[in-house]
């Protein structure tokens, strides 16, 4: 490892900490950590980002309007991950 300097504004700082604390990890490991899930590269070689992955924001809308009562994930699924039905020619 080498050892950098990097200039964090107080309040982001304070809120590392505090997650680090939260997580059982020190202040290094939450910051290494954070940017390996920054830079992961799939096998493909392509950036990896949960927030744009389909299935992942797909997932979130489905368990929030399962709140409300809606159960068909299952068979809906297209529309809910992809905004189509399977019968949808792309």
């Amino acid at each position: 490892m080498t050892r950098t300097t990097v200039m964090l504004p107080e309040r982001t700082k304070k809120l590392a900490m505090q997650r680090a604390r939260q997580k059982g990890i020190s202040f290094g490991e939450f910051v290494r950590e954070s940017l390996e899930k920054s830079i992961a590269v799939n096998k493909t070689g392509v950036t990896y980002s949960r927030e744009a992955d389909s299935l992942f924001s797909g997932m979130k809308k489905i368990a929030e309007e399962a709140k409300y009562g809606v159960s068909d994930g299952a068979l809906n699924h297209d529309a809910y991950l992809y905004g189509s039905t399977p019968g949808d020619k792309k």
